[in-house]
């Protein structure tokens, strides 16, 4: 069957196309390995205790106010728990924005000595953790694996995966 011409080329270039298509999906899945373990070695420990911190920030908050202006504050800390859970992207910006406006509400109140100072000091941690997350190792491959996906034979993975978080 392969000595006749006709077939034997056909078959070759279908064979060498699905040799391309299989070496690309093995390459990205490992790329995106790479980058989902250190993300989880790297950034999720962080993350979690940020979290955490603005949850407690935000109870803070309950216990002093008798308002719910601050509502969508546990929306946002879901949706960054699932995030991270699921290799997902974290809306660091709508953390930063939410431990600053909760700053910036303890700074108006008559808070205990204690409930100030962790206010004040959450804020700064909050606004070191940013640049923390930028400089950590798990950004390269997570750099990396959006590169190649952006290029070349990445355009075939693009319909059934999406870009990871870089911390810049």
């Amino acid at each position: 069957m392969l000595k006749n011409k006709k077939i034997a080329w056909p078959i070759s270039v279908l064979l060498i196309i699905f040799g391309l298509i299989l070496g690309t999906f093995i390459s990205f899945r490992q790329l995106r390995a790479e980058a989902e373990a250190a993300f989880t070695a790297q950034a999720v420990p962080i993350l979690h205790e940020k979290i955490q911190m603005l949850y407690n920030m935000y109870t803070l908050y309950q216990l002093n106010s008798d308002d719910d202006a601050f509502a969508n504050v546990l929306w946002d800390i879901e949706l960054a728990q699932n995030a991270i859970n699921n290799f997902g992207i974290v809306d660091t910006a709508a953390l930063m924005e939410h431990s600053e406006a909760l700053f910036d509400w303890s700074r108006t109140q008559y808070l205990s000595e204690s409930d100030a100072r962790f206010f004040n000091n959450f804020y700064i941690d909050m606004q070191e953790t940013l640049m923390i997350l930028g400089q950590l190792e798990y950004n390269v491959p997570a750099g990396n694996f959006n590169l190649a996906r952006s290029r070349g034979l990445g355009i075939l993975i693009r319909p059934i995966s999406r870009d990871v978080q870089v911390f810049s």
